[in-house]
C-alpha cells in the first residue's frame, strides 16, 4: 500500500515548477494549494524523492482530485508545454536575465528527461503520448546566450538615452551635494551604478551583464521622482540658509538699550 507523501497528495500542482539555483542548483519543487509558501515542504532531485516528503496538510490520493483526466493527457501536456518553451527561449531568449540562456535551456532539457522517465514508469509503451517521441533537443554551453549582437545593440542604445536623459544628467551634477542621510542618496547611488555596471558590461563584452542592463522599464520615471524630491529638499535648505537669524525679537530690548536708557 502506498503511503501517504506529497506523491500522491490531492494538494500537489505539477503545473508549478520551480528549479532553484545557487546551492540547491538542480534541485526542484511543485507547487501545494495547503502551504502558505505555495510550494511542497521541502525540494526534490527526481520524482521518487516526493515519496519522502510529507505534512499534516496531506489529504487522498492525487487521482482522485483529477478523476477525469487520463495520465496520458496529463503527461502529454506537461511534456509538450516543456519543447514549446524550450523551442520559444532557444528563439527568442529568457524572459529571465538572473542567469544565461544557456542554463536555463539546459533545465528545461532535464525537465523533458524527467517527465519521459516518468511516462516510461507510470503509462504503458502503448499509450506513451506523441510528443514522448520528438528528439530531445541538444545541450547548450553554459554562456550560451540567444542573439548576443542584438543584445549589444539593446544594451548600447540604453546606455546612450540613459546618459542622455536631462534627469539623470541633473542628478549626476547634484549627487555630490547630498549627505549620505538623506533618504535620495541611495536611489541616487542606484542610478550611477546601474549606469557603470552597463557600460563595464558592454566594455567587457558580458553579455549577460548587457541584457540585465537593458532592462529599464521604471527607469525614467524613477529618475524623474528622484530629481523632484532632491530639488524640493534642496530648495528647503536653500530657505533655510537665507532665513536671518534673529536672536532679538522686536520689541525685546538689549542690554545696550537698557543702559542707554
Amino acid at each position: 500500500m502506498e503511503t501517504g507523501s506529497c506523491s500522491n497528495c490531492s494538494h500537489i500542482d505539477r503545473s508549478r515548477e520551480e528549479h532553484l539555483t545557487g546551492r540547491l542548483e538542480g534541485r526542484y519543487r511543485y507547487g501545494c494549494s495547503y502551504t502558505k509558501s505555495g510550494y511542497i515542504v521541502g525540494t526534490v532531485l527526481d520524482e521518487d524523492g516526493l515519496s519522502l516528503l510529507t505534512c499534516p496538510g496531506y489529504e487522498g490520493n492525487r487521482k482522485k482530485a483529477v478523476p477525469d483526466r487520463e495520465p496520458t493527457q496529463e503527461y502529454e501536456e506537461k511534456l509538450q508545454s516543456l519543447f514549446d518553451r524550450w523551442a520559444a527561449w532557444n528563439r527568442t531568449g529568457s524572459p529571465d536575465a538572473k542567469v544565461t540562456d544557456g542554463i536555463y535551456l539546459n533545465r528545461l532539457r532535464q525537465g523533458i528527461l524527467r517527465v519521459q522517465k516518468e511516462i516510461e514508469r507510470c503509462i504503458p509503451e502503448e499509450q506513451y503520448p506523441e510528443c514522448y517521441y520528438a528528439m530531445v533537443p541538444p545541450m547548450k554551453a553554459e554562456g550560451y546566450m540567444v542573439s548576443p549582437d542584438k543584445i549589444e545593440r539593446t544594451a548600447r542604445d540604453a546606455l546612450a538615452k540613459l546618459q542622455e536623459n536631462a534627469d539623470f544628467e541633473w542628478i549626476s551634477e547634484h549627487i555630490r551635494a547630498l549627505k549620505k542621510e538623506d533618504r535620495e542618496y541611495e536611489t541616487a547611488c542606484r542610478f550611477i551604478r546601474h549606469r557603470d555596471q552597463l557600460k563595464a558590461a558592454i566594455e567587457a563584452n558580458d553579455i549577460l551583464g548587457m541584457k540585465q542592463g537593458c532592462r529599464q522599464d521604471n527607469l525614467i520615471r524613477e529618475l524623474r521622482v528622484c530629481r523632484k524630491k532632491l530639488e524640493i529638499r534642496q530648495q528647503k535648505r536653500t530657505r533655510k540658509r537665507q532665513k536671518p537669524n534673529r536672536t532679538v525679537l522686536e520689541g525685546q530690548l538689549t542690554l545696550v538699550s537698557i543702559k542707554a536708557s
